[in-house]
C-alpha cells in the first residue's frame, strides 16, 4: 500500500544568479526524484462548456443548461410557432396562445379524470 503524505509545498527563490542556473543545469547538477501517486480524485464540475472555467480556457462563454435553458429553449419554440400561425391565419399572436392555453388545461382534466 502506497503512503499518502497529503504535503503541499510550492518553493520558490524569486531571483537566481547565472552561476545557479549553470550548476543546476550543467553537467554535475542537481538531480531531482518526484513521486506521485496514480490516483486522483474527480473534479466537482463537470468538464465541459457548461463549466466557466473550461468555457473562459476556449474564449467562449459558459454555455447555459439546465431545467431554466430548457424552459428557455421550449419557450422559444412556442413563440415561433405561435408566430407562424398567426401569420398562417392572420389571427392575433396573444389570442392563439390564449387557445393553445385552454386547450392545454382541457386536455390536462382529461388525463386527469382517467
Amino acid at each position: 500500500m502506497t503512503p499518502s503524505f497529503e504535503y503541499e509545498m510550492v518553493h520558490t527563490i524569486p531571483c537566481v544568479s547565472q552561476g545557479f542556473l549553470d550548476f543546476v543545469s550543467g553537467k554535475n547538477g542537481m538531480d531531482f526524484d518526484i513521486y506521485a501517486a496514480a490516483t486522483y480524485g474527480l473534479p466537482s464540475a463537470k468538464i465541459a462548456t457548461t463549466n466557466p472555467v473550461v468555457a473562459t480556457a476556449f474564449d467562449q462563454k459558459a454555455v447555459a443548461s439546465g431545467p431554466d435553458q430548457e424552459l428557455a429553449v421550449l419557450k422559444t419554440a412556442l413563440d415561433m410557432a405561435v408566430a407562424e400561425l398567426s401569420k398562417a391565419t392572420g389571427e392575433e399572436p396573444s389570442k392563439l396562445k390564449q387557445r393553445l392555453m385552454a386547450a392545454q388545461a382541457m386536455d390536462a382534466a382529461v388525463a386527469g379524470s382517467e
